[in-house]
């Protein structure tokens, strides 16, 4: 279906379409209530969120483009189809990705709020800007940075599925309090601390690290049994009186 004026879906209950274009100098407010889409969504006009809920479904792989900003977002794709997300994307409250894959290609993507995996989320593409609050990682979630994206992270880290960082760097530039946890392990390859709070950053799982630790702004905490090890070749910056390591690390092979 194609919005050509300016449309309003009334109502709070639940809508369902294919394929949505909102052409050029043209707008859709969604609905109060759930609105389900199972095509591509392509957005050239003004898309008004309505702080509803919209969920990409079904079992064909569909992509998003245009410049969007929703309230909540769920992809809920049947089997291993997927949604790639072809345009800059902004939640302004929280994303789930509960079955499917969810690819983040080259635009940028934020969440304000909560990031929950059950399926799959992937970044194919170094470019764009990726930014996210509390993220968690559910057990039989994948997370993929197969284009080794730099991730910035202002929230808690959980991850209890799959996790392959890539070779990107991943910032915990908070302004409170952070997390890293989890029941799996946790391999960065660069990691940068940049948290401004009074406690920093605690590490709540075991983390290894091969290749860069950042100590830009912040207190890395670890203990004896969620201790940061530096793997072969890894390093580390020097680090400051107000960014250090405070517990054990330890240090695997000579470079």
């Amino acid at each position: 279906i194609s919005f050509n004026g300016t449309s309003l879906i009334n109502g709070s209950s639940e809508n369902s379409f294919n394929h949505i274009t909102i052409n050029a100098a043209k707008s859709l407010t969604a609905p109060i209530g759930n609105m389900y889409v199972a095509g591509n969504f392509t957005n050239n006009g003004t898309f008004n969120h309505n702080n509803g809920m919209i969920t990409f479904d079904g079992a064909q792989a569909m992509a998003l483009s245009g410049t969007t900003t929703f309230f909540d977002l769920i992809v809920a794709k049947i089997g291993n189809s997927s949604v790639t997300f072809s345009g800059n994307t902004n939640l302004q409250n929280n994303f789930y990705v509960t079955s499917g894959n969810a690819v983040l290609s080259s635009f940028d993507f934020s969440v304000n709020g909560n990031t929950t995996v059950s399926g799959g989320l992937d970044f194919n593409n170094t470019v764009g800007i990726k930014t996210f609050n509390n993220i968690t990682l559910n057990t039989g979630s994948t997370w993929s940075n197969s284009g080794n994206e730099d991730i910035t992270i202002n929230g808690n880290f959980l991850s209890n599925g799959t996790f392959t960082s890539g070779s990107g760097t991943y910032t915990f530039s908070g302004t409170i309090p952070q997390t890293i946890g989890g029941t799996s392990s946790i391999t960065y390859n660069n990691l940068t601390i940049n948290n401004s709070s009074l406690t920093g950053v605690d590490i709540n799982t075991p983390v290894d690290l091969n290749g860069t630790l950042t100590l830009t702004d912040g207190i890395l905490k670890t203990t004896p049994e969620n201790i940061l090890t530096m793997n072969n070749g890894s390093s580390s910056t020097f680090g400051s009186a107000g960014s250090f390591v405070f517990g054990p690390m330890q240090k695997t092979g000579t470079s």
